[in-house]
């Protein structure tokens, strides 16, 4: 380690908060370029995507995402790890080539399990190719066209994973969970899919990667794309001296950066006064690291994180966790817990954030309520991190 430079974990937050676009100086209303720069939107919950929009872009309404997403700018798709992402449409070659090939497999073993052989999946898709021709339709209505007696999600899900079909607009608005479906060739019919070949595609997924959330260690790297540590190691030999290793923290951790971006990291400047940001379950910027000390108490991960490493909406303050927020839309209210007591300063900014998340919500002025306690996420049933402070009891906040 001698000679390799040394990062202090509140510098390195900090410089991939800028990079994300999650600094008052770096926030943006280009949606397009905020999806570069945080290597795709997660979007497995179909408000994430949006929410983590607000979050970098203030004042952006919902529309700005659908717009773009129905220009086909941009796609949805299942690539890295195997989670849905909305990516920019010339990525989407790289991104299905470096992941397509085990998220088939995961499909296809899904298919079998609900009894459907290779030949029934063959017949079946090109019955359903055949009814969306020139539209968009919902599972139910796929099913019920087609009298499919079984889980046609088991049909539907490996077809997206063949870039055969395409997850599109939700039926109801941006908040409703049901999406229809599209053949991907209509939507995307010069995208070429066959442009880069699965090593190449890889280098250049971790590449990304390490551009959008380096400095990060090869466990990270492992994370994020859900390649083999073989893969990765590969890739990253691939960059060679594009590559430069740091310490990060006291513990003086190996992490790894793109050379390009070293001088501008050793002479960022912390802004000044607290950053604070609700971001939305499962948003990127905390989902890209294995390793999370970096920006959360060991002793606290059970509260945010769940048991299979999927993390709820948090309050930020300067990268660092400091809190769990939620919503609850009848009331239109926004529930805030502090996870440790906090400054007046990031309580009076989680507020604001959370008036302005209200109306991103609601298209109302929301109420803000604060709850003194909550149970960690890690005891709780699969499927609380996408509402951490359901039926707690909130005190609404005065005035």
């Amino acid at each position: 380690m001698a000679g390799t430079p040394t990062l202090s974990c509140s510098t390195v937050n900090a410089f991939v908060l800028g990079k994300h676009h999650l600094l008052p100086s770096t926030r943006s209303p280009d949606v397009i370029q905020i999806i570069r720069d945080t290597a795709g939107l997660h979007a497995t919950s179909g408000t994430t995507p949006y929410l983590s929009l607000l979050a970098r872009s203030p004042g952006v309404r919902p529309k700005a995402l659908g717009e773009q997403l129905e220009r086909r700018t941009l796609a949805k798709i299942r690539c890295v790890r195997g989670t849905i992402y909305i990516q920019p449409r010339d990525w989407i070659p790289a991104f299905i080539a470096a992941t397509r090939r085990r998220n088939i497999a995961q499909t296809a073993e899904y298919a079998r399990r609900e009894g459907i052989s290779e030949r029934r999946y063959s017949a079946i898709t090109s019955e359903i190719t055949a009814l969306l021709a020139g539209t968009s339709l919902t599972a139910a209505a796929i099913r019920k066209a087609l009298g499919f007696k079984g889980d046609v999600s088991a049909v539907l899900y490996r077809m997206c994973d063949e870039a055969l079909l395409l997850r599109d607009r939700p039926e109801k608005g941006w908040r409703d969970r049901i999406l229809g479906y599209s053949l991907f060739r209509e939507a995307f019919p010069d995208v070429d899919l066959e442009a880069i070949d699965e090593p190449t595609a890889m280098r250049s997924i971790v590449e990304q990667y390490l551009r959008c959330f380096g400095p990060a260690t090869e466990a990270d790297v492992v994370w994020w794309t859900g390649f083999s540590k073989a893969e990765v190691r590969k890739a990253l030999e691939a960059l060679g001296r594009r590559l430069v290793p740091v310490a990060l923290g006291d513990e003086r951790r190996t992490a790894l950066l793109l050379r390009e971006e070293l001088a501008s990291l050793e002479t960022f400047e912390h802004p000044k006064g607290p950053v604070v940001s609700l971001l939305p379950t499962l948003d990127g910027y905390l989902m890209g690291y294995r390793d999370r000390e970096r920006y959360l108490r060991p002793e606290l991960a059970g509260m945010v994180f769940d048991r299979s490493g999927n993390v709820t909406s948090t309050i930020l303050a300067d990268g660092v966790i400091v809190g769990v927020w939620d919503w609850e839309g009848p009331e239109s209210l926004v529930k805030l817990h502090f996870l440790a007591p906090v400054l007046g300063t990031i309580r009076k900014a989680a507020v604001s954030a959370a008036i302005e998340a209200g109306l991103f919500l609601f298209g109302r002025e929301a109420e803000v309520g604060f709850c003194e306690s909550m149970g960690p996420l890690s005891q709780r049933p699969a499927g609380s991190v996408m509402a951490p402070l359901k039926g707690i009891d909130a005190v609404k906040r005065a005035g």
